[in-house]
């Protein structure tokens, strides 16, 4: 850095304390995040989470993911309209299954519950008086449930084509960023 700022004047420099960014066509995520031009608590990057703590998990997922990735739409308003829109639209269809995972058991296989009545009668309705008595003389309820649970080597065989809900949403914003990565260090 030495023999750049025998070229470039201190006030023309693009420095960073503890960061290293290369982008060459537009700007990577990391730069607009370490300048604070993108805060994911701005009410204008809110999506549409299912809570809180999905909306923080898939957030740093997507920093993860796309931190040395430049955006692949401009300008950098534009971009976050897209972001969140995008979001919001994965998540329309995405809800209801964050909403069954929630309580979920991944090995179980089925669930099914029963309830059933017995009604008894020791005498005939013709032998009582209708308007004082009831025919039935015994009643029992009875309610069941009863749950299956699968073998794990069959369960494993299916969590390995399940992809993350969470990484269905850093997937899906893919298109936001551009592909092409260069090896172009600040032209050094």
């Amino acid at each position: 850095m030495e023999l750049l700022g025998q070229f470039i004047p201190p006030e023309e420099r693009w420095e960073y304390e503890d960061a290293d960014f290369h982008s060459v066509v537009t700007i990577s995520l990391g730069e607009l995040l370490h300048e604070g031009v993108i805060v994911w608590d701005e009410p204008e990057m809110r999506w549409d989470a299912y809570d809180d703590q999905q909306f923080w998990r898939v957030t740093k997922a997507v920093e993860e993911r796309y931190w040395d990735r430049e955006l692949g739409v401009l300008p950098i308003a534009s971009w976050k309209r897209r972001y969140v829109g995008r979001m919001n639209e994965l998540m329309r269809k995405l809800r209801l299954a964050y909403e069954k995972l929630d309580n979920a058991n991944l090995m179980q296989t089925s669930d099914s519950f029963s309830k059933n009545r017995s009604v008894g009668s020791a005498f005939p309705a013709t032998q009582l008086k209708p308007t004082t008595q009831d025919y039935a003389s015994d009643a029992a309820d009875f309610e069941g449930e009863t749950v299956t649970e699968g073998n794990y080597v069959q369960q494993a065989k299916l969590l390995d084509e399940y992809d993350d809900l969470d990484l269905q949403l850093v997937n899906y914003v893919d298109v936001l960023f551009s592909s092409l990565f260069t090896v172009n260090s600040n032209a050094f």
